[in-house]
């Protein structure tokens, strides 16, 4: 994650050579984005593997880790703890806590920052993890948004089934993919604009899902099947079939 001039990473200090069931010693680490110079970190609790983190590669992390960190101007925004953690607003200069806990992001699992508004996916257990069948009945959660410059929150719906890793949010609008359907809520107050019914494989996996906003459409890839929706009135222009990818689940790219 970068932000005026800095680059911060989730890293784990402990020996890289062991790789399977030891402790982690994970911290949140700023450095100079020009000559890598290390500018601060803090140590991050209960995140490693017997906690629900996962160990190893790239590829047995879990999968809503890179959506724990948001940085923008002299603001970075995290949570500290992998579960049962509330997002925390740090100094991007010196890594103080300026904010520990912002009013309703407890047990937060994901998030998305537009403007000054940060939209939260909160979870009472471990989301589904990456590569296990998605079974939207056991999922649990809830989606939060507050104001992060007058520390309020907004508004909240509670139960929504949102699959990991679909929650996106740009110009006024956020997103979320519940297994089902794709669904637009306005970003200031919750109001839901549409929601439209998406055709998926019977069974996927967590990890098949990405979401990707621009101004003009949605682009939801869902188990090698990637449809594209307008964000104004949300009928499906096309739907493209997609080979499997040779990247991480998760992951997603465009050409310009």
């Amino acid at each position: 994650m970068t932000s005026d001039g800095r680059i911060f990473t989730i890293f784990d200090e402990a020996p890289s050579g062991v790789v399977e069931n030891g402790p982690g010693q994970c911290r949140l680490v700023a450095r100079d984005g020009f000559n890598g110079k290390w500018l601060w970190k803090v140590p991050l609790q209960k995140w490693d593997g017997k906690y629900g983190a996962g160990e190893g590669n790239r590829l047995n992390i879990h999968q809503t880790l890179p959506r724990r960190l948001v940085a923008k101007g002299d603001r970075v925004y995290m949570t500290l703890q992998f579960m049962n953690s509330p997002v925390s607003v740090l100094d991007a200069a010196t890594g103080k806590v300026l904010t520990k806990s912002l009013p309703g992001t407890m047990n937060t699992d994901e998030m998305v920052l537009s403007g000054d508004i940060l939209t939260v996916i909160t979870t009472k257990a471990v989301s589904p993890v990456m590569g296990k069948p998605f079974i939207a009945e056991t999922v649990n959660n809830n989606i939060v948004a507050g104001n992060v410059k007058t520390g309020k929150k907004l508004w909240e719906h509670k139960d929504i089934d949102a699959t990991p890793y679909s929650l996106a949010a740009i110009q006024g609008q956020v997103l979320y993919f519940n297994a089902r359907e794709l669904v637009c809520l306005d970003l200031a107050t919750g109001a839901e604009h549409w929601r439209t019914p998406v055709a998926t494989k019977p069974k996927f996996k967590s990890g098949e899902v990405v979401l990707v906003a621009t101004p003009e459409l949605a682009l939801l890839h869902v188990a090698q099947q990637v449809n594209a929706f307008s964000m104004s009135t949300a009928p499906r222009p096309w739907n493209q079939h997609s080979q499997p990818p040779l990247r991480p689940p998760g992951a997603s790219w465009h050409d310009t």
